[in-house]
């Protein structure tokens, strides 16, 4: 090869770098501009993984798996979310009492109350002819609200959707990612793989046992406050225990601290109801704060500790990442937080070291085994990735893929 034609092969190389680049910035731009519906799909992806991996062996269609597993998840918090929502309809209906019946002599005409029909129609002449009354009434607001109500909602459908599509191809498609990583970027005795499947297998434990951990601490705070309530003496009682026990679960997300934003509330306004009907009442909110706590603290969280193998990142560096997540990024700082925080810790663990004092990256299985502690098979995410990439190793190795072709490494993307 001549000097010209390296040096025409080297600007081609760079060109095809600047392209890379290009594409890079716009796919980092995209993520950016729907950060919180990737992180809530990858939360979702890590949630599910365990059920996908335990269905995927009896089921045999990574398809079907994937939108069992996620509808396994879905379909509580479904469950859950109509009822909270149906709940506070009620509320606001008995709350609002008559403060509707201003519009019903305006809209008589146009609205066929006994049928429940409505006229759309109608209601914009309505609109146009009756301004100032409207306006009195607030109809402008009320038509405003209504508008920034239904594209909110859009947009949280469309969102919702994006991240369910995220996770759905992530859970079926995680070994093919998997095997190109570790063809084009790093083979596992490499540092980016190493730290790429410490951070795999972390992350699946911080998330997994969140939402487990949630949905337990949900179920036993629903069934606890309505239990207290059968003994509450009269005019003490725990109002809307179920939807409570929701808020407690869903609050426990937060470690340590996550229950008690919800139960010592509920604790103060039972004192207060207590002292209202005399001192002999004290008893029930100090048996109750005492309970909950029992249960939700201590007996709940060592059960879940048995299924998650313990927590691999300190409680209260995961304590922070749950506070300040939020306050950055907002609502998916939820997700983000524990996610940079697993980056950080095991970049420190892993990276850090072999950067400060030449130290060796450890093999990626010796990663995993310490990370995981007590997670039986590297488990139940990393059989499956260990069994078909030692068989593309040893075909490697051998020179074939499965079939007896010759390997070529390029077509496994």
């Amino acid at each position: 090869m001549s000097r010209e034609e390296g040096q025409l092969r080297e600007r081609a190389r760079l060109a095809w770098w600047v392209v890379g680049v290009a594409f890079g910035v716009v796919m980092l731009f995209v993520f950016y501009a729907f950060a919180g519906t990737f992180a809530l799909g990858l939360f979702m992806y890590y949630a599910t993984r365990p059920i996908y991996d335990r269905l995927e062996a009896r089921l045999g269609y990574p398809g079907v798996t994937a939108i069992a597993s996620l509808f396994a998840i879905l379909l509580p918090i479904l469950l859950l979310v109509a009822y909270a929502v149906a709940v506070s309809a009620l509320e606001v209906v008995r709350i609002a009492g008559n403060s509707i019946a201003g519009y019903e002599g305006v809209l008589q005409p146009y609205l066929d109350l006994s049928s429940q029909t409505v006229r759309p129609q109608r209601i914009l002449e309505l609109a146009r002819e009756n301004r100032s009354l409207f306006t009195q009434l607030g109809g402008a607001e009320l038509f405003d609200g209504i508008a920034n109500i239904a594209s909110a909602f859009g947009l949280t459908l469309l969102q919702l959707f994006v991240a369910l599509a995220f996770a759905f191809y992530l859970l079926r498609d995680d070994d093919k990612l998997v095997r190109w990583f570790r063809h084009r970027i790093g083979g596992e005795q490499e540092t980016a793989y190493t730290y790429g499947r410490a951070v795999d297998s972390n992350l699946q434990t911080v998330y997994f046992g969140s939402i487990l951990h949630a949905f337990v601490v949900a179920l036993v705070a629903g069934i606890a406050y309505n239990l207290a309530n059968v003994v509450a003496p009269a005019g003490v009682s725990i109002p809307l225990p179920t939807l409570l026990g929701l808020l407690t679960g869903i609050a426990s997300l937060v470690p340590h601290i996550g229950t008690k934003l919800v139960y010592v509330p509920i604790t103060l306004f039972l004192v207060v109801r207590a002292l209202g009907d005399g001192i002999t009442a004290l008893w029930f909110p100090l048996a109750f704060v005492l309970g909950v706590a029992l249960v939700l603290d201590v007996a709940t969280e060592a059960l879940i500790r048995r299924y998650t193998g313990g927590r691999t990142v300190h409680v209260g560096l995961m304590l922070f990442a749950y506070i300040f997540g939020p306050l950055l990024f907002g609502w998916y700082g939820l997700f983000i937080g524990p996610l940079l925080l697993v980056l950080l810790v095991q970049f420190n663990r892993i990276v850090l070291p072999e950067l400060m004092q030449g130290e060796s990256i450890p093999a990626a299985s010796a990663v995993a085994d310490s990370v995981s502690g007590e997670r039986a098979a590297v488990g139940e995410s990393g059989t499956r990735d260990e069994l078909k990439g030692r068989e593309v190793s040893e075909t490697e190795a051998g020179g074939t893929k499965p079939n007896g072709t010759e390997s070529n490494g390029g077509d496994e993307s």
